[in-house]
């Protein structure tokens, strides 16, 4: 009887010892599970302005996407393109396959798509002055929250470029301007808006995005019967043209 005693106490201290050694491989898995896993996408020929995307995460995905939580359970995954036909065409996505019982918030969201995707990749430093953001994926608990610009663009420019020319006939003024790092996604309007005392014609702004053998991202022409240069170059610079922007003049 003794040694029955002795060998059930030793099953039992080998037993404790498996569980306590089975629990702690348990809580090892988990904590290493719930820790983020972050990739930052490459920076090169797709990326959008950080305030665009700071934008669209603030005032637009984030407060929509937990509305449409709220409605209820329709899928496991939220992906919307903004932007869209733009050089800053832009997904965003929250996946959350396998985890039903997941509720996005508006903290977490901004969290771990602003704060750690959109501003933990790409620093503004020396080699990236004008601060752009190539995109990123994280997965926290299982869930994958992910920025993937999607329109491939020049080489991204550590400053911004534009060009001007304006070609004179007699009875009216043919006006072409291109641009780089600037007008990234709002097909003009500011520069439109910003050129609204220089007499243009009514109708005539005619932009369109499309890169060209000179760096350009877009161009716009339009029309005047009265030549203003220093109207045009300053509503282009407020607009977001570089500091050296000129008009060339032809006839």
């Amino acid at each position: 009887m003794q040694v029955k005693n002795v060998i059930l106490a030793l099953a039992a201290g080998l037993d404790g010892l498996v569980r306590a050694v089975s629990v702690a491989s348990v809580h090892s898995r988990a904590a290493v599970t719930m820790s983020p896993l972050q990739s930052c996408s490459e920076l090169n020929e797709r990326y959008v302005t950080r305030s665009t995307l700071n934008d669209i995460l603030e005032n637009q995905f984030c407060p929509d996407a937990v509305r449409l939580q709220l409605l209820g359970p329709r899928s496991n995954s939220i992906e919307w393109i903004y932007n869209n036909n733009t050089p800053e065409m832009v997904a965003i996505s929250v996946n959350w396959e396998g985890k039903p019982t997941f509720k996005l918030t508006r903290h977490d969201c901004l969290r771990f798509l602003r704060d750690m995707v959109l501003d933990g990749c790409h620093g503004n430093d020396k080699n990236n002055p004008r601060n752009w953001k190539g995109g990123g994926r994280l997965q926290v608990d299982g869930v994958v929250y992910k920025i993937e610009p999607l329109a491939q663009r020049q080489p991204y420019p550590k400053e911004h470029h534009g060009g001007c020319s304006v070609t004179h006939h007699d009875n009216y003024h043919h006006i072409a301007i291109w641009g780089n790092g600037w007008a990234n996604s709002d097909w003009g309007e500011m520069l439109e808006s910003r050129l609204g005392d220089c007499d243009l014609l009514s109708d005539t702004f005619n932009f369109a995005y499309g890169m060209g053998k000179d760096g350009r991202e877009w161009n716009v022409t339009m029309y005047t019967i009265t030549w203003k240069a220093g109207c045009l170059v300053e509503a282009a610079k407020s607009a977001g043209a570089p500091d050296n922007f000129t008009c060339e003049e032809s006839t």
